[in-house]
């Protein structure tokens, strides 16, 4: 009886460190980065698409990402974050950025992307938002200017 305890316990340990290995998702992504923190747009759009895996016709953004990676570790679980995002894109492709999400009515202010406009004449926005809802995301999308204002976050995102 003794060998055969040896010997699940043995099994037990080696599926567990397989269970384990198997668990870990690789390089741990948690970071508080913001866009002005580099010094280029080539280095500034390489950070971003780690964060933000789909961005059709992306021309430049500001962006601050605060992102939790909880998937390192004994017990791995789903990441937090908060991620707002400027992004001028290709107006061709703003239809890509808003499929899938639901349209609704917008009459507030753009409070919450402010602090990432710090040249203001490169983000100079006059026209009228178009607001967009999916899980974890709202866009308020600015046709005129070609310029989406994006959220994504692991929480309730409320806009003012």
């Amino acid at each position: 009886m003794n060998g055969l305890y040896s010997v699940r316990l043995v099994i037990a340990v080696v599926l567990s460190c397989c269970v384990f290995v198997a668990c870990s998702t690789g390089k741990d992504l948690t970071t508080d980065t913001r866009s002005l923190q580099f010094s280029n747009r080539t280095e500034k759009l390489a950070f971003l698409a780690r964060y933000l895996k789909r961005a059709p016709g992306l021309v430049d953004a500001e962006y601050a990402i605060w992102y939790q990676d909880n998937g390192h570790g004994g017990v791995p679980g789903p990441s937090d974050y908060d991620i707002r995002i400027i992004a001028r894109v290709v107006p061709d492709s703003l239809d890509a950025w808003t499929e899938g999400l639901t349209q609704g009515s917008w009459t507030g202010t753009d409070l919450a992307w402010k602090d990432l406009m710090a040249d203001t004449v490169a983000w100079r926005i006059a026209s009228a938002a178009q607001l967009y809802r999916g899980p974890s995301k709202v866009l308020l999308v600015h046709d005129d200017e070609g310029i989406v204002l994006a959220r994504y976050s692991s929480m309730p995102i409320e806009l003012e």
